[in-house]
């Protein structure tokens, strides 16, 4: 209802698959508010697109996942927060773990269709929410 309300406000539509994925990442309502604050208004109304992933980088890594062990989600806060793909080496650094801390959870978080990796690096699976205001 919160997500709803925010969104109404600034001429966006939330879609089913939108909420369902901001229920599973996002630690708490609170949160997920914070970060849907974040988003510009439009001026004429459309749906959360895939490119509006800049709201749920501005919350604390620990507000991410947080049924997780604490590194997942400063693992999937660096991907937010990335312009391009990252090697696993800058993905561990921005992330401030290992890489063998990525490798341990690398089939976790693809089970849960949250990254892709190629040749070309990681990179999320969605590209979640949030234009900056």
């Amino acid at each position: 209802m919160a997500a709803t309300r925010i969104l109404q406000a600034k001429n966006l539509r939330p879609t089913q698959d939108r909420i369902s994925l901001l229920q599973v990442v996002v630690s708490s309502p609170y949160a997920t508010a914070r970060a849907l604050y974040q988003l510009v208004g439009e001026d004429e109304s459309r749906e959360l697109r895939p490119d509006d992933r800049y709201a749920l980088g501005m919350l604390e890594p620990k507000q991410l996942l947080a049924n997780l062990p604490p590194t997942v989600g400063r693992i999937v806060h660096a991907l937010l927060t990335a312009e391009n793909r990252l090697s696993q080496r800058d993905l561990a650094d921005r992330a401030g773990v290992s890489a063998r801390t990525i490798r341990n959870y690398r089939n976790r978080l693809e089970a849960f269709d949250l990254i892709r990796i190629d040749e070309n690096g990681y990179r999320l699976a969605w590209q979640c929410l949030v234009r900056p205001v």
